[in-house]
Parts: structure tokens; sequence; C-alpha cells
């Protein structure tokens, strides 16, 4: 009887430990800037690309700052085309597990990454 309980109690562990460890959930219908996205750019966008900071020319702390063109002369983000959202270039991971963006930090997570490109496909 002390065995049962035991392994109930170990199966109860493994369980909520399991629970905790799972992937964030995906949005349900439309990405939403204010609900999503925001809290991305705030985490790693905007210490470098606010109005008193603009590197790269971009200004991340505003949705409509974020469609206009930085110094290379594409928007961040151009809606329903991350292929051809500069931001999308910018925060894509390479062989080498490294990405431009966030500068001198880790990739955003391979979640963050796909909302982000999602949002834009779905019209940003």
């Amino acid at each position: 009887m002390n065995f049962c309980r035991s392994f109930l109690l170990f199966l109860l562990t493994i369980s909520s430990v399991i629970a905790q460890t799972e992937k964030p959930k995906e949005p349900i219908g439309p990405v939403s800037y204010y609900r999503d996205i925001r809290r991305i750019f705030q985490q790693n966008c905007q210490g470098c690309h606010q109005p008193a900071k603009t590197l790269g020319g971009y200004v991340m702390t505003s949705y409509n700052d974020a469609l206009k063109p930085g110094d290379t002369g594409n928007p961040a983000i151009v809606p329903g085309q991350p292929e051809k959202s500069e931001l999308i270039t910018q925060i894509k991971v390479g062989g080498d597990n490294k990405s431009l963006m966030p500068k001198n930090k880790e990739p955003l997570s391979a979640t963050d990454r796909a909302l982000i490109e999602r949002w834009i496909r779905e019209g940003a």
C-alpha cells in the first residue's frame, strides 16, 4: 500500500512538471499587436529602437513607426508580406544559431519569431 501511494505521488509530480514546461499556446484568432506583439518589441527592440535612439533608423515603440523605412530604405514591417519585412530578416536565426537582432543578445525564441511572422502575414 505504501508503494502505491509513493508511485501515485511520483506520477502526480511528473505530470505537474510536464504541464509547467509545455509551450505557450498559439493565440486563438488573429494575432494582435497590443496583446501579442507589443510585449516582444518592448522586451527586445525598444531599448535601441526608440525616438531618442533610432539605431538603423528604426523606431519600434509604436505601430505606425514600425511601418516606416529605416536606413536601409526598407520598412521594418510590410503588412501581409513577411518576406519583404526587414524585421523578419533581422530576427531570422542562421546556421550559427545567431540572429542580427536583438544585437548582442540571444535570438528571439522560435515561438516569438513565428508569432511576429504570422502577425505580419495576417496583415499586421
